[in-house]
């Protein structure tokens, strides 16, 4: 199931995707999906952003080259930081380049929605609080982000998390086979939930696609597996 937020006669509505249309729904998909009866047509769908965050949670420096671009090594524990809600825009925006910074990235990452409040969740109970995926573009000002030796500023700029264009409910990463959506980790409560998603990345679909749209170019996998990342809780 592919769900959208459109906006509809100047509101925002979520809907889902079926062929041509999009069917609205009478409320957040959170808990459940239940159909108004009312479609718009796709083609004539104003997109907004898919979701709502209160903020965003990020795991930064889990690509061993992007921690070698950035000038440093692979930290011994995973690098949380946050993407205030006001960076949030939607697919097709205008992303807005500030004045001080003379060196914008883009990175293409997964975002992961969770549909569920929880807290400290173990490895094993991840599922039953992901809604779908997504894909993220964790805009940073480089250059504001080395100045300033943390990441608030260069990341948090309004229009700096672009998202969309719709979340996919549909994909099972249980075995990590399944390609995945360009590595942002999306409103989580708990960096828990960040260890079981990240490690089915590992030297999977994510990583080549995610790496051709770095700026370096370069590809390579993630610096750590499973275990690895097991062991920073």
């Amino acid at each position: 199931m592919r769900i959208v937020r459109v906006s509809v006669k100047g509101l925002p509505s979520y809907g889902v995707v079926d062929g041509n249309v999009v069917r609205l729904l009478a409320s957040a998909p959170y808990e459940g999906v239940e159909f108004t009866g009312d479609q718009v047509d796709w083609d004539e769908s104003a997109l907004l952003a898919p979701v709502e965050p209160g903020k965003v949670v990020c795991v930064g420096k889990n690509y061993a080259d992007h921690a070698a671009e950035m000038g440093g090594e692979v930290p011994p524990e995973p690098v949380i930081f946050l993407k205030p809600s006001t960076s949030v825009i939607g697919p097709g925006a205008a992303i807005v380049l500030p004045p001080q910074s003379s060196e914008v990235h883009h990175e293409a990452e997964l975002a992961v929605v969770i549909g569920r409040t929880c807290r400290n969740a173990q490895p094993d109970e991840v599922a039953a609080h992901v809604l779908g995926y997504t894909v993220a573009n964790d805009v940073t000002a480089r250059d504001l982000q080395r100045s300033d030796g943390q990441w608030t500023r260069a990341k948090g700029f309004d229009t700096f998390c672009p998202i969309g264009p719709w979340i996919e409910t549909d994909i099972d990463v249980s075995d990590g086979t399944q390609p995945l959506m360009p590595t942002v980790y999306y409103t989580r409560l708990s960096a828990k939930i960040v260890t079981a998603l990240t490690a089915h990345t590992n030297e999977g679909p994510l990583y080549e696609v995610d790496m051709r749209l770095r700026p370096s170019g370069r590809a390579g996998p993630l610096a750590n597996s499973l275990e690895g990342f097991e062991t920073y809780h």
